[in-house]
């Protein structure tokens, strides 16, 4: 037992010196506690306590007075003692040491808690550059809006949407249509509008031009293809006949990104309604 705990200070001795200076003075126990346990707890379970047991054991038996010497059987108490002592140092010592190594192990802090995710910002329903409106012009709540599918060829794009008179009397659209993008994920995004054509659209400016209840005007919206990889693409379109009325929205999926430019003709009446329903999908 004392050559156990000779060895494990000389072990915890050049565990100090290498951790000299150390950083708090209780922190030089750490590695001199765990040592000196194993040793006495290797040097009383394995070494002193048997050999205790065996010298009681094994002793000498004394002489009884008479003619013959009767040997007294060897006394089971010492054997019983150390085998309850040895019981009790296998399951005490290594809780106790368990129990130290948890105290001096600092708790981990808990994960923060998850943060919210952040409400997307879109655009607004109303576009704050009010334009003024003309005699009779038609109101966004006073119209619906669809669009067409995409096209595209050699790498330009374009799409027309269609505004609907759903009033009940004729109204008058006089303007380029009032248009933002917001991403896939519901953020505004910063696009350049360019009134006028495009390689795939023709501008043919802005004319007042009157829709009867039922009647459609159409423009078109036309721009380069976009390297979009990596950023996120537009999600939804809004459109309103003239900055400052209500917008109509729909989802769409663009490769128009945030930074982009786009260029948008004036509204021009439909002259064929019935051969623009196949390709057109109402606003929700």
């Amino acid at each position: 037992m004392l050559a156990g705990f000779a060895a494990a200070a000389f072990a915890s001795l050049g565990y100090v010196i290498a951790s000299w200076p150390p950083a708090r003075l209780a922190w030089l126990l750490d590695g001199v506690q765990p040592a000196l346990l194993a040793a006495g707890y290797w040097g009383i379970i394995w070494g002193w306590l048997p050999a205790l047991a065996g010298t009681l054991a094994m002793r000498s038996p004394k002489q009884l007075p008479g003619p013959k010497a009767a040997r007294r059987q060897p006394d089971a108490m010492p054997l019983l003692v150390s085998g309850l002592l040895a019981v009790i140092l296998v399951v005490t010592i290594p809780a106790a040491h368990n129990d130290t190594a948890e105290t001096q192990t600092p708790l981990a802090a808990p994960p923060p808690p998850d943060a919210p995710s952040p409400t997307p910002y879109g655009w607004p329903d109303r576009s704050d550059a009010f334009q003024p409106a003309g005699e009779n012009w038609c109101p966004g709540e006073g119209v619906s809006i669809s669009w067409h599918e995409p096209e595209g060829a050699t790498g330009h794009r374009g799409m027309g949407f269609d505004l609907t008179n759903t009033g009940t009397g004729p109204c008058v659209v006089e303007s380029y249509p009032d248009i933002a993008f917001n991403n896939a994920e519901g953020w505004a995004i910063d696009v350049l509008l360019v009134h006028g054509g495009s390689f795939m659209t023709d501008d043919a400016g802005v004319s007042a031009i009157t829709l009867l209840p039922g009647q459609s005007a159409r423009a078109f919206l036309g721009w380069n293809a976009m390297a979009a990889a990596g950023d996120v693409r537009t999600g939804t379109m809004l459109v309103a006949p003239y900055a400052g009325t209500l917008r109509h929205s729909s989802p769409v999926d663009l490769d128009i990104i945030d930074g982009g430019a786009v260029s948008v003709t004036a509204w021009e009446l439909v002259t064929d309604p019935a051969g623009t329903k196949d390709n057109t999908r109402q606003n929700p």
